[in-house]
């Protein structure tokens, strides 16, 4: 689904890798409490499976960045998307992109991003989860619905 952000589908898919990784759907935790359905769809809920999301992340990519912050996201999603890029963003020889690993192999990369000693990968982990988690949690869909605040 091409949107008037500019983003590539390698792109896209890049983000929707990322996504997944930072906010992937989880197993309802096991306690003694009944779970309404709410509560159940609250953790098994898949962002990365929601256009509307996606749309609003690439919207907010576009509207809500500085030029520079949109330019260096854009540059971190093109590079991600290409094996030797990821090789070089995760310092990890690598022969497939970001968005070929496992999201749990993801996850790991993206935690090895924020304990970095280099200040560059730690900035490019917090742009990426502050717009990212930010947005989940405050984008409205056309009827005013965010599918995690019901839970």
């Amino acid at each position: 689904m091409a949107l008037s952000t500019g983003l590539s589908s390698s792109q896209q898919t890049t983000l929707k890798s990322l996504v997944d990784a930072l906010l992937p759907p989880l197993s309802v935790p096991t306690t003694s409490e009944p779970k309404t359905q709410a509560v159940r769809r609250y953790w098994e809920y898949r962002l990365a499976a929601d256009p509307n999301f996606l749309a609003a992340l690439e919207r907010a990519s576009v509207d809500r960045v500085s030029a520079t912050d949109r330019l260096a996201f854009r540059s971190l999603l093109a590079v991600l998307s290409n094996p030797f890029g990821t090789s070089l963003v995760f310092g990890t020889l690598t022969q497939y992109s970001c968005a070929e690993w496992p999201v749990p192999q993801q996850t790991q990369l993206l935690k090895s991003m924020q304990m970095s000693s280099l200040v560059q990968r730690r900035r490019m982990f917090n742009g990426i989860k502050r717009l990212i988690c930010a947005l989940a949690y405050s984008y409205t869909d056309s009827l005013d619905n965010n599918p995690l605040w019901e839970g």
